[in-house]
């Protein structure tokens, strides 16, 4: 009886291309240092790149036929109600497409999130890309597994639409998912794995090698925090000067 195949030894169904090379993303990477009121000002100069690797990162992406049925509360009453909130419902049915799952050990849950959406439409076959001379990541989430973080992520998506299907504050909200029909495809997905360094203190920075997306952390001035807080604290002064003065004023009228 032949043995099941593990996660690693998974064989994607389709490749998304990378649309940016190496020379563009130093560029990228620069440009994004330098965004942000908090961020070094010489955080896009300085940062020392030491790495740049272009990666084909495994997901699972997963389509659904999902039914939902729903309950909240809703501030939003009739004129002259005697209560403040007042109860709704709802029912829905909706196919979901392209949801990604990431089944990588080198990029975390909340990189997974924030490096996406990519375009699945633009993937093509395995056969088509050189992945011999690429570095291709194994598949460490099993199928099983990411079917149920697939559901999860199901849920967390209808809570929120239909958080934004309510008018007026909500409260008390239920919903309840019945999904058919799941499939899910193996998928190796560009990205941009960069290492840089600032100050001798290491950083990560990955961009969507599709999309041209860019996540990471970047450097934090304490000096601009100082300077805001002195003059929080000078306004501050000032302002109690300026209510001290118009009280002493007011007395002399």
């Amino acid at each position: 009886m032949q043995s099941r195949p593990s996660a690693r030894t998974l064989e994607p169904h389709v490749v998304v291309p990378f649309q940016i090379d190496a020379s563009q993303v130093e560029g990228m990477i620069r440009e994004w240092l330098g965004r942000g009121f908090w961020r070094p000002n010489d955080a896009a100069q300085a940062a020392v790149i030491s790495k740049v690797t272009a990666v084909y990162v495994p997901f699972w992406v997963f389509s659904a036929e999902v039914e939902t049925a729903w309950t909240a509360d809703t501030s939003q009453v009739p004129a002259g109600a005697r209560g403040n909130w007042r109860p709704v419902a709802g029912t829905s049915q909706r196919r979901y497409d392209s949801i990604l799952v990431g089944a990588s050990g080198i990029l975390t849950p909340q990189e997974v999130q924030e490096i996406a959406p990519f375009d699945l439409s633009a993937g093509v076959r395995p056969d088509e890309i050189d992945l011999v001379h690429a570095i291709v990541e194994e598949f460490r989430v099993t199928k099983r597994d990411a079917r149920a973080m697939a559901r999860a992520a199901i849920d967390r998506i209808v809570a929120e639409e239909v958080r934004g299907r309510i008018s007026g504050s909500t409260r008390n909200i239920h919903v309840n998912n019945r999904v058919q029909a799941m499939s899910s495809v193996p998928a190796l997905l560009p990205v941009w794995i960069m290492a840089y360094q600032y100050k001798e203190k290491p950083y990560r920075v990955l961009v969507n090698g599709q999309t041209r997306e860019v996540y990471g952390i970047a450097p934090f001035s304490n000096a601009k925090l100082a300077l805001v807080i002195v003059l929080i604290f000078a306004a501050i002064l000032l302002l109690i000067a300026v209510v001290a003065l118009g009280s002493i004023a007011s007395h002399h009228l």
